[in-house]
């Protein structure tokens, strides 16, 4: 395995009030799907300041990149 990194940064938007339950469901998944896929090093969910959005932030090991974004389509 190579000691490069890829980082997948998504940016989602989630209705006023619905925050912290976007941040739930998605740190559910982490620990019960995401953490499990090969090549998977470390998540963060960031919660906007204002609210209206939440970032993921993954980091993933990059050899076979292409097979891994297949799976975490599936």
């Amino acid at each position: 395995m190579s000691d490069e990194s890829v980082i997948l940064i998504n940016l989602l938007k989630v209705k006023p009030g619905k925050q912290d339950a976007l941040i739930a469901l998605l740190k559910q998944n982490t620990d019960t799907v995401v953490r499990t896929l090969h090549g998977w090093k470390t998540t963060r969910l960031i919660a906007a300041n204002d609210g209206a959005g939440v970032v993921i932030y993954s980091e993933w090991e990059t050899p076979q990149l292409s097979r891994r974004c297949a799976a975490i389509r599936a």
